[in-house]
């Protein structure tokens, strides 16, 4: 649902007065990760996008939910009430999470894994999951669960899973974009599956420019420029049929059910890790989301369904007036 359109060339190392603009890619985390930045040379560069690509893999290594080595997946299978001595990386997740739950009122709870594990089952299988599985379920669901205590952490339920899907792409974003300004590379934009965090604005450009496809390849296309932000979307464009009823992928960790009825969710905000939690959180939570976030600063966000693109009804002040003063693509439009 978004795009990247380069503000100012699309050639690989085109010059712009001292500065060059590179572009790379690679898989990590389920999906593919691609960077655009303006550096001096090919060296400087190809060194800053290795070492922040080296960050992404290693978040992934914390974060990972299938993969049983990961930090994530070994702190959830130590015993319940066992203090365990966190990296820096996950309590930084955690203690975010937490935040983040508490903000939307449990809309967003990445503890939610036990209920992830029944649906990607019922995706297999094409049953949905049972009442009494999901009562069950809900025991080991909620931020309340895990107790935290300085660099520590523990669970107080058994079966606890945790899930950071909604919220890890978005901080590895972040982090990776840190990594980028150690290196001296200011003016980047970092892509991971979609979800953006921006840097500085290109050379002589007002911003990058990103196309805004809330409902898709054939629905509008709005152009925005931005810089230093973070956009991330969902809702929509993940979903399947169990029983003859359309599901989305995500669920609300309220009631443990897949949504029947996803919109599109596209939130600006100053970091990936929040613009990607509340993305996600905003389907759950509907029209109640965007009241939310008209109340947080440096933040903007919109909910769409087929059929409904009604700025005024849809959409925060600011996002509305960024689309207002934007170009109307035809859906075509790359």
């Amino acid at each position: 649902m978004i795009s990247l359109a380069l503000a100012a060339c699309a050639v690989s190392g085109e010059h712009r007065g001292e500065l060059q603009l590179y572009h790379y890619e690679a898989p990590a985390m389920g999906t593919l990760f691609r960077c655009s930045l303006y550096a001096s040379d090919a060296e400087v560069a190809g060194v800053a996008w290795e070492a922040a690509l080296d960050r992404i893999t290693a978040l992934e290594d914390v974060a990972s939910d299938y993969d049983e080595g990961s930090e994530l997946r070994r702190f959830c299978a130590r015993p319940v009430g066992e203090w365990t001595l966190l990296s820096r990386d996950l309590e930084r997740l955690l203690v975010r999470s937490r935040e983040l739950a508490e903000l939307t009122d449990g809309a967003f709870d990445p503890t939610v894994g036990a209920y992830v594990r029944l649906w990607r089952r019922a995706r297999r299988s094409g049953e949905l999951p049972t009442r009494a599985r999901i009562e069950a379920a809900a025991g080991s669901v909620g931020m309340s669960l895990v107790e935290m205590r300085g660099h520590e952490a523990r669970t107080l339920a058994s079966g606890m899973k945790i899930d950071l899907g909604a919220i890890a792409k978005g901080d590895a974003l972040d982090q990776a974009m840190i990594v980028l300004r150690e290196h001296g590379i200011e003016s980047a934009l970092l892509d991971g599956g979609g979800d953006l965090v921006i840097g500085v604005a290109p050379p002589g450009a007002a911003g990058w420019k990103v196309a805004l496809r809330p409902l898709g390849e054939e629905g509008p296309v709005w152009g925005l420029e931005l810089s230093e932000v973070a956009i991330a979307t969902s809702g929509e464009a993940r979903s399947f049929t169990v029983d003859g009823v359309s599901r989305s992928h995500i669920i609300d960790p309220r009631t443990g059910w897949a949504l029947t009825s996803s919109p599109a969710a596209t939130v600006i905000a100053a970091d990936g890790a929040t613009a990607d939690a509340l993305a996600s959180a905003l389907c759950v939570m509907g029209k109640a989301g965007i009241e939310l976030i008209k109340e947080l600063p440096c933040t903007e966000g919109s909910l769409w369904s087929e059929g409904n693109i009604d700025l005024e009804a849809c959409a925060t002040q600011g996002l509305r007036q960024m689309m207002a003063t934007s170009s109307l693509a035809s859906p075509g439009d790359k």
